[in-house]
């Protein structure tokens, strides 16, 4: 259903915006940055799997658009997710 919203993940966790940005910035990272890590890894697993489509692993990652996937997955890859499923069969 869209992009993770950092406001609810920080209510999730029980603290406040502002301290989870914090506490991650104190860890080296920034939540944009752990949310492009967790799709980039989330997006391989899933192309593992024949039976996914690209469109649906764009849905299920929180893409608006088929298009807006294949950028994302070609900036953290250097290849498209169609490309990438293709190299693990061969």
């Amino acid at each position: 259903s869209g992009e993770p919203c950092v406001e609810a993940l920080a209510k999730s966790l029980g603290m406040s915006r502002r301290s989870l940005q914090r506490r991650l910035m104190d860890a080296g990272t920034s939540y944009q940055r752990v949310l492009e890590e967790t799709r980039y890894e989330l997006a391989k697993r899933y192309l593992q799997d024949p039976v996914k489509s690209v469109t649906e692993i764009t849905f299920l990652l929180g893409f608006s658009e088929q298009g807006a996937f294949t950028r994302a997955f070609k900036r953290w890859n250097g290849s498209a997710p169609r490309d990438y499923r293709l190299s693990l069969a061969a």
